[in-house]
This record gives C-alpha cells, structure tokens and sequence, in this order.
C-alpha cells in the first residue's frame, strides 16, 4: 500500500477469521473478506480500494499478521509460507526461487 494507515483492529475481530489458505488449483490466496472490512472501517480506509488490489490485500493482511504477532498472537502457518517465499525472493531473487503455490502477490 502507498500510503501509511494506523490499523485498528476491533476487539472481537482475530488473524484467525481470514481463514487463509492457499488455492491447491489455482494457487491464489484464499481469505475471507468480513475481518479485512472490518478492519478497514476501523481504520478508516476504503475496503473496496483494498480488495480491488492484490498487493494491497497482501500488504494489509501482512501489516495485520505482523501486528497480531507482536501481540502475542499464534503463529498462522500460510502467512509464514508467504513470508517465507517472499524472503527467500528476496535474498536470492525471483528467477531463482522454484515456483510454488504463489500467485498473491
């Protein structure tokens, strides 16, 4: 996302309710929108200008994960396939990093 946003996620409203997953047909990103919503009201940013980009939605959701983490949040096992291709993209670039499921970002 190009902009800073100060996320504000509501009491009541956990990492867990994404429900994330990871297409095994496609291989895009599965996520249920309602937690994203939320968050965006919360926040103060428009939903529909998230969700109509993918990167935004990654970014978002990474924001989020990284938030619930430091506050003692569970570990959620697709987000950290994701952080981990992203890092392993990064330190050794994309045309070297075997493709797997990843088609989110």
């Amino acid at each position: 996302m190009d902009n800073k946003i100060v996320l504000r996620v509501p009491t009541g409203v956990d990492f867990s309710d994404l429900n994330l997953d990871i297409s095994q047909i496609s291989g895009q990103l599965i996520y249920d929108e309602r937690p994203l919503q939320i968050i965006c009201e919360a926040s103060g940013v428009n939903f529909h200008s998230i969700v109509s980009n993918d990167q935004a939605v990654y970014d978002l959701i990474s924001l989020w994960y990284q938030a619930h983490l430091e506050n003692g949040g569970d570990i959620d096992l697709v987000q950290e396939l994701i952080n981990a291709e992203n890092e392993a993209e990064s330190t050794y670039g994309v045309e070297r990093v075997q493709s797997g499921s990843k088609k989110w970002h």
